[in-house]
């Protein structure tokens, strides 16, 4: 969850530490290859910690808030605050278990069956397969993910990306999409499902045509690096995140990242997924 050429960092001041001599928990929001968060959205990870400090009943100075589109800068900060819980996905979780010691809390609900696809689509008039698009350019945010998790998870490495298209990072999916439709210089778009929903609520997606389905992956949304604190707190902070889009605080944060909902998910469920991650086959 390619690497973009500059960190973004947003860091909120309004739950600094205190003056006790535990460091603040953190609460890491990483949106991988997602947008400026800019004002509103450190509106938004206020309203996070401050929901997560009333509903555990912990001091609200005791929690502090961070958003990286980066998962390098993320992992980066991380391994110097490692009481912390992340919300982030599938792919910042396998490349960073064994650096940071990530532990899987929650899946992201779904309508469906709680599983994630990605999509690979071009122009109708264009390209009928894939093998028209070798050598094209393929846009998306998911292209900033880490790239062994795309080809070996995402795709079973079955899709080598880097060798079968020019690859174009974007946090402008829907402008890919729109230059897509115009055939305006992208031959392709790799959306994750969550996009691809969205799409299909929109008229330019008559033009399209869908060229790749990757395999279903288990969804993966809220983890925790492993430590004596977090242990303590795993339990309050499990039911408050699961229970937290449905609440006037936690709302706003699940709308504007594209969550529906988190339900709890097993280590176990996800053991197959590592083993094929860590063996890179």
């Amino acid at each position: 969850m390619t690497k973009l050429t500059v960190a973004l960092v947003l860091s909120t001041g309004a739950f600094a530490a205190t003056t006790n001599a535990a460091p603040p928990i953190q609460v890491v929001i990483v949106y991988v290859g997602g947008p400026d968060a800019g004002a509103e959205g450190q509106k938004l990870i206020d309203q996070l910690v401050a929901h997560l400090a009333t509903t555990t009943g912990e001091p609200a100075g005791q929690w502090q808030g961070s958003y990286f589109t980066d998962p390098a800068a993320a992992a980066a900060h991380l391994a110097k605050h490692r009481d912390a819980f992340v919300l982030g996905g599938l792919g910042f979780f396998l490349s960073q278990r064994r650096a940071l010691g990530l532990v899987p809390l929650a899946r992201l609900a779904t309508n469906g069956d709680g599983t994630e696809r990605y999509y690979i689509l071009a122009h109708k008039e264009a390209h009928s397969s894939l093998a028209t698009l070798k050598g094209k350019t393929l846009w998306g945010s998911p292209l900033y993910e880490d790239p062994r998790f795309l080809e070996v998870t995402v795709f079973g490495g079955k899709l080598p990306l880097a060798r079968e298209f020019v690859l174009k990072p974007t946090n402008r999916p829907l402008s890919a999409l729109r230059k897509l439709e115009k055939q305006q210089g992208v031959d392709a778009v790799l959306l994750n499902s969550v996009q691809y929903e969205g799409l299909l609520r929109m008229p330019l997606y008559d033009k399209l045509k869908i060229l790749y389905t990757s395999e279903p992956i288990p969804t993966l949304g809220f983890m925790m690096i492993d430590t004596p604190r977090t242990r303590e707190l795993r339990d309050k902070i499990l039911a408050t995140v699961s229970g937290m889009c449905a609440t006037e605080q936690g709302t706003p944060v699940c709308r504007n990242f594209g969550i529906q909902g988190f339900a709890p998910i097993a280590a176990a469920k996800l053991a197959p997924l590592i083993t094929t991650y860590d063996q890179g086959q």
